[in-house]
């Protein structure tokens, strides 16, 4: 027996049939956004959850306190580390301020570190997130103003 084919006469029906399409087709994009960015957060997870502070040699994941599970990112090398270990590097004040001002292992300068609760190595990755920093201080200065 052949299947039931729905005959569209009534132009009210034909509209409600295109307006149901054009939902279809916007929740159909809205999920493969979610599911875009949900395989981006689970792959920026699978990077990071292994990746070991320089400085205290724990696995930043695998930190007791959730807050602590953040990267310190320094933006002009690749070394991991993080945020706590990095803020201490920062304040200590057993080195000249350009030694601080450096990553602990290699010594290259950067003048600020950016917290991430993902491990950032890649450095066009890292020039996009300091990109999207930069404009969330310029709007944040210009929300106070």
């Amino acid at each position: 027996m052949p299947g039931l084919v729905r005959s569209v006469s009534s132009p009210i029906l034909m509209d409600k049939s295109k307006e149901t399409e054009h939902h279809e087709a916007k929740h159909q994009t809205s999920l493969k956004i979610l599911h875009s960015k949900m395989d981006h957060s689970s792959f920026q997870y699978e990077r990071s959850r292994d990746v070991v502070c320089g400085i205290c040699m724990d696995k930043v994941y695998d930190k007791q306190i959730a807050e602590e599970r953040i990267f310190g990112i320094l933006p002009n090398c690749s070394h991991a580390y993080c945020v706590g270990c990095i803020k201490r590097w920062r304040k200590t004040r057993d080195f000249q301020n350009e030694v601080i001002k450096g990553c602990p292992q290699c010594r290259v300068k950067s003048s600020y570190f950016i917290p991430n609760k993902y491990w950032i190595g890649d450095s066009e990755e890292k020039l996009q997130l300091i990109k999207i920093l930069k404009q969330r201080l310029v709007r944040s200065a210009a929300d106070s103003s």
